[in-house]
């Protein structure tokens, strides 16, 4: 397959899906695993291609403006 991106998604609102607390918007909590997680498909990418091969997929992360552990954490916005 030919790729033009790689989206590492940040941006899944379902923390407790599953008990999962490694993928979606809890990465966003876990800045150095999710730097962790791009750098390791951009060497994966790299060790993949060959030298000559200069169009790589970009690689980028979704994110979310902020995340909470639970609902009660949240608030409406107000209206001004």
């Amino acid at each position: 397959y030919s790729f033009r991106e790689i989206n590492l998604n940040c941006g899944c609102p379902a923390i407790e899906s599953g008990g999962a607390s490694t993928y979606g918007a809890s990465l966003m909590k876990q800045p150095q695993l999710t730097g962790l997680l791009v750098d390791s498909v951009k060497r994966g990418l790299e060790a993949g291609m060959s030298s000559s091969e200069c169009d790589r997929p970009n690689i980028s992360v979704k994110c979310r403006i902020g995340v909470f552990d639970d609902a009660e954490q949240m608030r409406p916005l107000e209206e001004k």
